[in-house]
């Protein structure tokens, strides 16, 4: 009976110490709506009254508050006797939010004209470099994927979910596919790198109006279909065929493939063709041709002309008039010559049959 009472009289003392506690003072907190941080208040109803660390820590346990406490805080607080002031108790953990999909394109497409100086430092206005060249299973664009972030912490020991980056997708148009991985846009083709609307595509025909200032120089991978003429000065180059609706002036044409001029070339003592295909003009005049091929035309005039197979002149004048022809199989021409022009050659140039004479012959000996 005795050790009953004496628990009884020590409960007794410590509600009686507790209210008392409450007399001198009165703790109270806030919670801030994302439950990150946690302020406490103390009102002192005893100017003289000392707060310990531990009654604050226990405070803060009693509300459920377990994480972030912000102990070193708490205790200079107390130290300090900085009842007045609003203490920040305990500070919970920001979730990291997940970094969105990037899509980056590999292939400049800004659409501004990329100049480059000469040697004096002026600006080269043949050269503007519109055209962006690709090959089959070149990578247009790639996608940086999202990125996860971190879930966070509050107050009370609950975990905060992170918000998850926005995917990003491919808007591919012609000539393009897509890698396994879903991560790269490919051409599945040579020709030129386009974006128009957010979509990428290869172009694989080349097309402009003309070539002069506004288009400069064109080097391409592909096809290429001017439809007006190309300028004095300028040249034109293609892993394929090049087809010119219009005339071609004092340029420089130079095709993997087939070169058609719809109106005939007037090269100025300085224009040039080279194609490893047939080349077709209407006419061809003041100019420098060769090809591995034939050359088609209505009149060669004071060119030089190269053709590896045979020159063939069609039309009302089919004529040669002036320069240097010279093929290895035929040169057709309804007319060769002037009177009032100056001396024209004509060349069969017998080297190619000659030793396949010999190999013939040779044979021949060994049989």
């Amino acid at each position: 009976m005795e050790e009953i009472n004496s628990l009884q009289d020590g409960v007794e003392a410590n509600e009686a110490q507790s209210e008392e506690a409450l007399l001198k003072y009165n703790i109270n907190h806030l919670v801030s709506a994302n439950k990150l941080k946690t302020y406490v208040r103390i009102e002192l109803f005893d100017k003289e009254t000392e707060i310990s660390p531990e009654e604050i820590l226990n405070y803060l346990a009693e509300q459920g508050i377990v994480y972030g406490i912000r102990e070193d805080e708490i205790r200079s607080y107390c130290q300090n006797k900085e009842y007045s002031k609003e203490l920040t108790a305990a500070c919970g953990k920001e979730p990291v939010n997940g970094k969105d999909a990037e899509l980056v394109y590999d292939f400049d497409v800004s659409k501004e004209c990329r100049f480059t100086e000469k040697e004096d430092g002026s600006i080269d206005f043949h050269n503007l470099n519109n055209v962006i060249n690709v090959n089959k299973d070149d990578v247009l664009c790639h996608i940086i994927p999202v990125q996860d972030g971190e879930d966070g912490i509050d107050v009370y020991g609950e975990a905060i979910a992170y918000k998850k980056g926005n995917t990003v997708s491919f808007n591919n148009g012609n000539n393009t596919y897509v890698s396994d991985d879903g991560l790269k846009l490919l051409a599945s083709s040579d020709g030129s790198a386009e974006i128009s609307n957010d979509k990428v595509y290869v172009e694989s025909v080349y097309k402009v109006e003309n070539v002069d200032n506004e288009t400069g120089n064109i080097d391409f991978v592909g096809n290429v279909v001017i439809n007006g003429d190309v300028k004095a000065g300028f040249s034109v180059s293609s892993k394929g065929d090049i087809k010119i609706r219009g005339m071609v002036e004092g340029a420089h044409i130079k095709a993997e493939g087939e070169v058609v001029i719809g109106k005939g070339m007037n090269g100025m003592g300085k224009g040039t063709i080279y194609a490893k295909g047939n080349i077709t003009s209407k006419y061809i005049e003041n100019a420098t041709i060769v090809t591995d091929k034939c050359i088609y035309a209505e009149a060669l005039i004071n060119s030089d002309v190269t053709a590896k197979e045979s020159i063939m002149l069609r039309g009302s004048s089919a004529a040669i008039i002036g320069g240097t022809s010279q093929a290895e199989n035929m040169i057709y021409a309804k007319t060769i010559g002037s009177k009032t022009n100056a001396e024209t050659n004509i060349i069969i140039n017998l080297t190619r049959y000659m030793e396949e004479q010999k190999l013939y012959a040779a044979k021949e000996k060994n049989q």
